[in-house]
């Protein structure tokens, strides 16, 4: 069976970089924003070759 993966949405994508920057955990944050951990690490991993990248 093939998985499906979700992207955050914008609002959830800014609430992501807005408390690691204030030294949330993944966990912490995936907890907030209602995905799994592993999604979080995912949108930080597809976003972090972006040179200067912060949604919003």
């Amino acid at each position: 069976m093939k998985k499906h993966y979700h992207h955050l949405s914008h609002k959830d994508r800014i609430t992501t970089y807005k408390f690691l920057y204030q030294g949330y955990s993944i966990l912490q944050i995936a907890t907030v924003v209602d995905y799994h951990k592993s999604a979080i690490y995912r949108e930080l991993h597809r976003y972090s070759f972006e040179i200067g990248h912060k949604p919003g």
